[in-house]
């Protein structure tokens, strides 16, 4: 698909020049590619060097851990209120964590790539979602489906026709805030506007619209019900086949996904303008 140019830079914007680490970390990362070169675009330096510089990644890290602990926090204070501790779903916490821990890496990676299209000579803007969602591919929207889906079909079915209704609706609430988080980052990754200068760019940017979807790992919100078939909890019997079977569609589509993903992660990049190449 070729790129169209639009937009340009507000006339007091200074240039976001990369740092060595990011240099490094961009001709790393294409180098896995086939791209091998002397340097970078500045473009490909800075957006590449956001995701892979050690520095970058370890900030992003320790700021998500932070959020996750204190949500875990409150979570483990909500376990000592009257009537409420034993009817939560096991394995609670990790709703909360991974929710926050989405959130973080989303508001980090959204306010490093307005910072660098802000600085751009030029701006490619395609939002096609239709497009992009085939780009993800179907196994990754089949993961969201059964994790979504299939959990809170299973979360009302115990709410209403079970002994345990408190812990269905809990269970569905916890839900609800998964699919929040996980809303709120994928609708960011199908409608941002793409950050490239030309075509060469813009295969980058599909590739890591990619790994950002991967990262948010939905189906690890289908885990937590599994802690209930192992443990003593308000989770009625006659529902644990099919807890076990919903855990089994969605970690297994994302699975499959992650196969098909690994075949082409180090698949080379179109040809292109990524910088200034190696002598041959």
């Amino acid at each position: 698909m070729t790129a169209a140019a639009s937009g340009s830079p507000p006339a007091a914007a200074e240039p976001l020049e990369p740092t060595p680490k990011e240099i490094q970390a961009a001709l790393t990362w294409l180098a896995q590619r086939g791209v091998r070169l002397v340097v970078p675009t500045r473009l490909l330096c800075v957006r590449l060097g956001m995701r892979f510089a050690p520095r970058l990644r370890t900030r992003t890290c320790l700021v998500a851990l932070g959020v996750a602990i204190l949500g875990s926090a409150v979570l483990f204070g909500l376990r000592y209120l009257p009537g409420v501790g034993k009817q939560l779903p096991g394995g609670s916490y990790i709703f909360v964590v991974v929710a926050t821990i989405q959130l973080t890496v989303w508001y980090e990676q959204r306010h490093r790539d307005r910072q660098i299209a802000a600085r751009l000579a030029c701006r490619v803007t395609r939002v096609e979602s239709a497009s992009r969602l085939r780009l993800l591919g179907g196994w990754f929207a089949a993961s969201v489906v059964f994790t979504f889906g299939g959990g809170a079909g299973l979360a009302l079915a115990v709410a209403l026709t079970s002994g345990s209704p408190a812990y269905g609706w809990a269970w569905l609430a916890l839900l609800g805030v998964a699919a929040v988080s996980s809303g709120i980052a994928l609708t960011s990754v199908l409608r941002a506007p793409a950050v490239a200068e030309n075509d060469a760019s813009l295969a980058v940017d599909d590739q890591l619209r990619i790994r950002d979807a991967d990262n948010y790992v939905i189906p690890v919100f289908a885990i937590p019900p599994l802690n209930d078939l192992t443990s003593h909890s308000p989770l009625p019997p006659p529902f644990a086949p099919y807890v076990l079977a919903y855990m089994v569609l969605s970690v297994g589509a994302m699975f499959v996904t992650m196969l098909l993903r690994q075949r082409r992660r180090h698949r080379s990049l179109p040809p292109g303008n990524y910088g200034l190449p190696q002598p041959s």
